[in-house]
């Protein structure tokens, strides 16, 4: 749970910026909207994790849960 303390962190850290580049490119940077992507599905896998609505543990990497 503490590393996803860590990953909520960058999520914050990263949301402001992809705004901003979303309202002067039109898009967001496919990098950026990468780590956007791996943040929500971590935390999301966590919390689904911590409330026993699934087995699954949650796992450092690609989100394969392999």
């Amino acid at each position: 749970v503490a590393l996803a303390v860590g990953v909520a962190l960058v999520l914050a850290l990263c949301a402001l910026p992809g705004w901003a580049a979303s309202v002067v490119l039109g898009r967001m940077p496919a990098a950026l909207h990468g780590v956007l992507i791996a943040c929500v599905r971590y935390l999301a896998l966590t919390v689904a994790y911590v409330l026993l609505l699934t087995e699954r543990y949650p796992r450092r990497g690609n989100g394969s849960g392999a």
